[in-house]
């Protein structure tokens, strides 16, 4: 891995956790914005993957298994961002698919 790529994780890992820490501890807390810190610090877990995986018997180990999940986690959370963002826009279209009635476009 060239530094450039080094340099690039660490600081992608660092500003999602920076940003799950604003998100996390704001006046404002709601559940969008919960939800969207967990994206964040997903996301920074996932960046720093390569350097868990290049140390051979290191302490943290054990983290990989669930960093190979982290990635694949974060389209769920981004549903649940999306849910807690915007209620009423989900609510209306699941409304409105109930109501579709297929007898009258035959």
């Amino acid at each position: 891995m060239s530094k450039f790529e080094e340099y690039t994780l660490v600081i992608g890992s660092f500003q999602g956790c920076l940003l799950f820490l604003l998100l996390s501890f704001d006046a404002r807390l709601n559940t969008a914005s919960r939800v969207l810190g967990t994206i964040c610090l997903v996301m920074a877990s996932a960046f720093l993957m390569p350097f868990l995986r290049a140390v051979e018997g290191g302490p943290l180990l054990w983290l990989v298994g669930w960093l190979f999940y982290l990635p694949a986690a974060a389209g769920a959370l981004a549903l649940l961002y999306c849910r807690s963002a915007v209620p009423g826009a989900v609510a209306a279209a699941h409304a409105a698919s109930r109501n579709f009635d297929l007898a009258a476009y035959r």
